[in-house]
C-alpha cells in the first residue's frame, strides 16, 4: 500500500548537513519526495511509498539523526502523483 507522509523535524537541523544526509539515507529506499528548510528552523520531509518502506527510511533517518532531532511530527498526506524522485529542495 502506497501512503505518502510528511514529518516536520524540529532541533539543530538546519546548517549541518540534515537535508543533504536525508537524501543520501533515501537512495537506499524505493521513495519519492523531497527535503526542504523551513523558515522557522525546522526542516520539512515529505516522501511517498510503500508503507514499509517508508517506516524503515524513518527509522533510518531517526538512528543516524538522532543527535539532532528534538521532535518529528508526522502527517499523512494524499498521494502526489506528480512526485518522481527524491531531490533536496531549496
Amino acid at each position: 500500500m502506497v501512503r505518502q507522509i510528511k514529518v516536520v523535524y524540529h532541533g539543530n537541523v538546519q546548517g549541518v548537513g540534515f537535508r543533504y544526509k536525508t537524501s543520501q539515507i533515501a537512495k537506499a529506499f524505493q521513495i519519492v519526495g523531497y527535503v526542504k528548510n523551513l523558515m522557522d528552523g525546522s526542516v520539512e520531509l515529505v516522501v511517498q511509498g510503500e508503507k514499509t518502506t517508508l517506516s524503515n527510511f524513518l527509522t533510518e533517518i531517526q538512528y543516524r539523526l538522532a543527535n539532532n532531532i528534538k521532535l518529528a511530527e508526522e502527517v499523512s498526506l494524499d498521494i502526489d502523483s506528480t512526485l518522481t524522485e527524491f531531490k533536496i529542495r531549496h
